[in-house]
């Protein structure tokens, strides 16, 4: 979860936010009859400041316990969703998920 100088790692940010972005997408797919689901195309994800989440003492590591809120404000427009992660009212990272929908039906 943590990188060398004991910030959030750049891929634990994706994890987060990738599951992020896909659940809006299927809900707002089930509420308006098409299907949300999909596969990912590209991620960018724009760091705006370090997440310290851990902190590093040889020869111990010892967790900082921050806690990281994700806002998801998804902007569902030709495949596109932009998602942003806060910690404490500032901007950590945000980042823009590109899919693409293999055309099947919703059937409910």
């Amino acid at each position: 979860m943590c990188n060398v100088y004991g910030t959030m790692h750049g891929e634990c940010a994706a994890y987060m936010l990738d599951p992020a972005k896909v659940a809006p997408a299927i809900l707002l797919g089930l509420a308006k009859g098409f299907d949300g689901t999909g596969v990912s195309q590209s991620m960018n994800v724009h760091w705006h400041h370090p997440a310290p989440l851990c902190v590093f003492s040889l020869p111990l590591y010892v967790p900082q316990g921050a806690t990281v809120s994700i806002i998801t404000r998804c902007i569902f427009a030709d495949g596109r969703a932009r998602l942003s992660c806060w910690e404490i009212g500032k901007l950590i990272v945000s980042s823009t998920h590109m899919f693409l929908n293999a055309g099947h039906a919703v059937k409910l």
